[in-house]
């Protein structure tokens, strides 16, 4: 057993067509397993381990502002071992909402996990991208 530790969290670009989308901030990053784990961010943070080998739900919380366009987003999640394994999960949602809104399972970016890609060792990296012809830069 043991906390997923973060690699690295934030926005990174992918080759020419995909780029980090522009306002696009991360309140937060739960883990669900049976309780509520708050693994980054949040007001409410509670102490409790991620268990390896056990299914989970990751949501991401995560808010448009600034220069966001309001356009659709997709949040990479990257699951790595330190032998260099990885796992790649991308999942879609339409448009980032302005604030955080816990009850509803479609204002987040959420990802079911399997329980064999938890392991003791098991790091992670978010990014929230989207497409380059979506993207508006000034």
């Amino acid at each position: 057993m043991s906390v997923i530790s973060v690699l690295a969290l934030g926005c990174a670009e992918d080759g020419p067509d995909v780029v980090r989308a522009p306002g696009a901030t991360i309140q937060e990053i739960a883990v669900y397993q049976g309780i509520k784990t708050t693994i980054v961010g949040g007001d409410n943070a509670v102490d409790i381990p991620v268990v390896a080998g056990r299914e989970a739900l990751v949501r991401v919380f995560a808010t448009g502002a600034g220069d966001y366009n309001g356009g659709p987003v997709m949040g990479r999640l990257t699951l790595a071992t330190p032998d260099g394994e990885s796992l790649e999960f991308d999942q879609p949602i339409s448009n980032l909402p302005g604030q955080v809104d816990e009850p509803s399972l479609t204002s987040t970016i959420n990802y079911w996990l399997p329980a064999d890609a938890i392991t003791a060792d098991t790091a992670f990296r978010l990014e929230l991208l989207q497409d380059a012809s979506v993207a508006e830069y000034d």
